[in-house]
């Protein structure tokens, strides 16, 4: 039971609403999202990278493009195959997702006078669900924070349908118990993936601040308390089993959403 209450705090821990409207269930919306393994190359570094996204951002937002991309630099996520970062970028729906890969693919020459900060040598896309939030208002949250991914499959018998349905349960206990600040997002694969991807879909959980995260560690003996009333951790236990937790932090460098 230890086990697997410990992976049941750990799925609820981990993009938007007002803070007026932070007491209301999450629409659990799809967008689409992509990630590109990346390596600085020579005489390059993280504000190198951060300045020429920012650039690509300004000629998005000229196009129209609706878009929005997130720095991650690996803070505690083990083996990532020689990588230096992560380029997490999204669109609100596959309409605006290839209109913005038009734009970059025929009007974008790269950034103006510089050579290229980094060399991506894989890529991933991804349907992506944000299944549950607490969020907080924007002047509490940190301009870098922490993220977590998890490798995740479906228990025998449990689908799509259970596994948000069980979030919005405990979105709605976590408002009860007074846990905000975080969010879990759900990542289903959808090209660039081959055999040595062998989960069923992966959880990025989110914090807003680092704050957010210490409390939600500092609050995890009684939160664990708090679900054993309940049959919270059998419902998790019997729809999902989740692996390799691997933490990143993440620092939105465009958005034109």
């Amino acid at each position: 039971m230890k086990i697997k209450l410990g992976l049941f705090v750990l799925g609820i821990i981990s993009y938007s609403l007002t803070a007026n409207s932070a007491q209301e269930l999450s629409t659990q919306e799809t967008i689409y999202s992509e990630y590109f393994f990346c390596n600085y190359n020579d005489g390059m570094g993280y504000t190198d990278v951060r300045k020429q996204a920012q650039e690509y951002g300004a000629f998005a937002k000229s196009n129209g493009s609706k878009y929005f991309q997130l720095l991650l630099t690996p803070m505690h996520a083990g083996n990532i195959n020689g990588s230096d970062y992560v380029l997490n970028g999204g669109w609100p729906n596959a309409t605006e997702m290839n209109r913005e890969w038009k734009s970059f693919s025929n009007d974008y020459s790269g950034p103006s006078g510089e050579v290229a900060a980094g060399n991506c040598d894989r890529s991933y896309l991804f349907k992506e669900t944000k299944i549950a939030h607490r969020r907080i208002p924007m002047d509490q949250r940190d301009e870098k924070s922490p993220s977590e991914y998890l490798n995740c499959t479906y228990a025998d018998g449990a689908d799509r349908d259970d596994l948000l349905e069980l979030y919005r349960t405990i979105e709605a206990s976590s408002m009860e118990f007074g846990l905000d600040g975080w969010g879990t997002h759900l990542l289903e694969p959808v090209s660039g993936f081959d055999e040595t991807y062998t989960s069923d879909f992966t959880l990025m959980l989110h914090w807003y601040s680092f704050e957010k995260r210490a409390e939600m560690m500092e609050k995890w003996p009684d939160w664990i308390a708090y679900l054993s009333k309940s049959d919270l951790p059998k419902k998790f236990s019997t729809t999902l089993s989740c692996k390799n937790s691997k933490t990143w932090v993440s620092e939105m460098v465009i958005f034109t959403l």
